[in-house]
């Protein structure tokens, strides 16, 4: 479904002066809840959003621009785990009460709410093991999709101190996050292909060296701190909250 970029009174004439931040306050108020909606900056208007939070999970709402549908996902610890959508603006509000709320788990929240689609992994990353499934997707996918990288992930993934990080792509580069939720942590050097088997090693954007998948890892894990342990269950605010 398209996200609808402004209100379309034809599809939602029931959201009141289209706020939809309003909106669904009201129908939280309406089914018990005391959840608070939030939504962009005044001068941000290039979608229709509210969004939903406490402690560790959130859920954002938007529109979709060619039918009437309400949109939402499920977030908890800086990682989307599922997301669902109804022509019924209670359902959401609902869901979002028995996720963020409630706290209920996923297996609960797709039981209980059918519309809502629960993410590839999101069990599994439930159970607190998203740093080794995905350490297994780099090394049995994500080398297929990024080949230029093959040489750096195969090294990595057999170095025991980086193999306690979250890997992850952007663009063409690879990069290793103390959490494993987004925000991710920017303080590990990550790799940018050089071509033929070759990396160069940065860190905030300055090349420290250059040399093969081998040497690109050893390099990089010899950097670490000694005293910083694995990759937590979070994002880089959580880090900086325990620094």
């Amino acid at each position: 479904m398209i996200i609808s970029k402004s209100m379309n009174e034809r599809l939602y004439n029931d959201i009141p002066e289209g706020d939809l931040v309003r909106f669904i306050q009201n129908h939280l108020v309406g089914i018990g809840s005391d959840l608070t909606v939030n939504g962009l900056d005044a001068d941000v208007k290039f979608v229709v959003y509210a969004r939903v939070e406490r402690e560790d999970r959130f859920s954002q709402i938007y529109l979709a621009a060619e039918e009437r549908m309400f949109m939402a996902d499920y977030w908890r610890k800086g990682v989307m785990l599922a997301n669902g959508a109804s022509a019924n603006a209670e359902d959401i509000c609902k869901s979002l009460q028995s996720w963020i709320q409630n706290k209920c788990s996923l297996s609960t929240l797709g039981q209980q709410f059918s519309w809502v689609s629960i993410s590839k992994g999101s069990y599994e990353i439930e159970k607190g093991n998203i740093v080794e499934m995905t350490w297994t997707n780099f090394t049995q996918q994500r080398h297929k999709d990024f080949p230029e990288l093959k040489d750096f992930i195969i090294a990595a993934s057999q170095n025991p101190i980086l193999r306690r990080y979250y890997p992850f792509t952007s663009m063409n580069t690879m990069h290793f996050s103390r959490c494993t939720g987004y925000p991710y942590t920017s303080d590990i050097a990550y790799v940018v292909p050089r071509g033929k088997g070759m990396y160069d090693i940065r860190q905030k954007n300055e090349t420290l060296a250059t040399g093969n998948g081998a040497m690109a890892a050893k390099f990089i894990a010899d950097r670490i701190p000694k005293h910083w342990g694995p990759a937590i269950d979070g994002t880089a605010d959580d880090i900086k909250n325990c620094s």
